[in-house]
């Protein structure tokens, strides 16, 4: 299982070349109709919860529209040698609404259909 914050953290530095600092925006939703818009604190504290397997088998586990970016860059979901990923190009998107639960991050797909392959956990324990 991977989880979902510590694969962030990483793609931020390694694949963007960006830090934490460098992030203007986190949007869940397409580039060109972006649906909803949370900040860094929320979305670190939600991608903690999450820990998934990687391989794909059927869809991402993790939702494909996930952008992180900020001033002509953003990271996007993908998937490179049959596993789930982050890479990064330079454009951005629309921040529209609020995130509001961890489960939002998940592919709508696998949320429904596919459980087996997540499982979100307290992190009051």
């Amino acid at each position: 299982m991977r989880n979902f914050y510590e694969e962030t953290v990483v793609a931020i530095y390694e694949v963007a070349g960006k830090t934490i600092e460098d992030i203007k925006y986190i949007t869940l939703g397409d580039f060109e109709y972006s649906l909803a818009y949370i900040d860094w604190d929320k979305f670190a504290e939600f991608a903690k919860q999450i820990e998934y397997n990687p391989i794909i088998e059927t869809e991402p586990v993790i939702s494909p529209a996930i952008r992180i970016g900020g001033d002509n860059w953003y990271m996007f979901r993908t998937v490179v040698k049959g596993k789930e990923c982050w890479d990064s190009i330079g454009l951005h998107g629309d921040e529209k609404a609020i995130i509001e639960d961890p489960s939002d991050l998940i592919n709508g797909y696998v949320k429904h259909k596919d459980s087996k392959r997540y499982r979100f956990i307290d992190l009051e324990e």
